[in-house]
């Protein structure tokens, strides 16, 4: 079971990145921003791997780098512990059960996330000066 089975709309990665969903290892975290008011957790990352056939924008833009940002729903917990500059880590997203998916994000920082749904609130692309492209 791939990490988009337990997105509420997997549609948004599926269009980017078709067959080859991108893996959640040794992503880079830029942002983890908490909305109280609607029990949000929201995670912007760059993803490690660039779509083989991104869309013609990106292409004519020469973005190399895809930043992916997901909505943590409903939240019910969440751990945090250690924070820095640069974080790359890991992320696994499952869903456990009908209105439960369970988010973990490690070495550092370490996360957990326990929430009722996730979505993708925004995927865009960028030219990360650091990258070569793939």
């Amino acid at each position: 079971m791939s990490w988009v089975d337990a997105l509420a709309d997997s549609q948004p990665i599926v269009r980017v990145y078709g067959d080859g969903i991108p893996s959640l290892v040794g992503i880079s975290i830029h942002e983890v921003r908490f909305d109280r008011n609607a029990s949000t957790i929201y995670l912007r990352f760059d993803l490690s791997s660039f779509p083989e056939r991104p869309p013609v924008k990106w292409t004519a833009a020469g973005s190399n780098t895809v930043q992916l940002e997901l909505r943590f729903s409903g939240v019910r917990s969440v751990k945090l512990e250690g924070w820095s500059s640069e974080m790359f880590a890991d992320l696994r997203i499952e869903r456990k059960g009908p209105s439960t998916v369970v988010a973990w994000v490690e070495p550092a920082p370490h996360m957990e996330i326990v929430a009722e749904s996730v979505f993708v609130a925004r995927i865009q692309a960028y030219i990360d000066s650091t990258r070569q492209r793939e």
